[in-house]
């Protein structure tokens, strides 16, 4: 289906139509190994042979971050827009985060509590990264009313006798 729509489509780059999907991540990397060595651990390849010119060579995220407040704290959903199934990873301003995947159209709750959340899609199918901007979503759970959280003053640090008995007595020299 990605090569019909490839092939239907007369602004498709002769790039992007000439190597599969799947060939194109898994041929050639980085050149760096500790590089490459770090991009296989990761559940999804990072499409190296993209070239981004400008923003209609960038993929629309399909995936949209939502929130209710529950008290003071937000309760995170993920909703896939699409007809296709992504892996997604994500992580929050709590350091929270984790991999899942997500069915054609289908929401799922995230286990965080955090104020923010961000996250990546990839292609279920061929594991290849999304070249998109990350979905954000930042809550305003306890909005206004809630009071920022309380700077504490800095204790008064003890001080210290001099080393030495004497000081010195020179006439300080500025060089500028």
């Amino acid at each position: 289906m990605a090569g019909a729509t490839a092939s239907a489509d007369p602004s498709a780059s002769a790039s992007a139509s000439a190597t599969p999907a799947g060939a194109a991540a898994s041929t050639g990397g980085t050149g760096d190994p500790t590089l490459d060595g770090f991009l296989d651990l990761l559940p999804f390849k990072v499409p190296l042979d993209r070239e981004i010119n400008g923003i209609e060579d960038i993929d629309v995220n399909p995936l949209v971050l939502t929130f209710t407040c529950n008290g003071g704290e937000p309760a995170w959903k993920l909703k896939n827009t699409s007809d296709k199934s992504f892996g997604f990873g994500w992580f929050d301003t709590n350091l929270g985060g984790g991999i899942l995947d997500i069915g054609p159209t289908q929401t799922v709750d995230l286990p965080s509590k955090a104020l923010a959340v961000v996250g990546s899609p990839w292609d279920a199918e061929t594991k290849l990264l999304l070249v998109t901007v990350p979905t954000v979503g930042v809550s305003n759970c306890g909005g206004a009313t809630s009071a920022p959280p309380a700077i504490p003053v800095p204790a008064a640090l003890p001080i210290a006798a001099p080393a030495a008995g004497s000081s010195v007595t020179a006439e300080p020299y500025y060089t500028g």
